[in-house]
């Protein structure tokens, strides 16, 4: 339920009220969450470049270097 309460932009006044400092938890760590699952998705694309240049035979650019390939 809080969860709930915590996506929504205008919780109701009472639950503010009642449970601010969950709520506030609750979308903080939902943003994290989205952070960090966008960086996740961003590596594992980075990584499967890195692997394609390497299937072909390819070197591979310069900022590619520190990421390791997915197999």
């Amino acid at each position: 339920m809080l969860d709930w309460l915590a996506d929504r932009r205008y919780a109701p006044a009472g639950a503010n009220a009642k449970f601010a400092k969950q709520l506030s938890e609750r979308r903080e760590r939902a943003n994290w969450a989205g952070i960090m699952g966008k960086l996740h998705h961003a590596v594992a694309e980075v990584r499967q470049l890195k692997a394609a240049y390497q299937t072909h035979g390819l070197k591979h650019p310069e900022y590619l270097r520190r990421f390791r390939a997915s197999r």
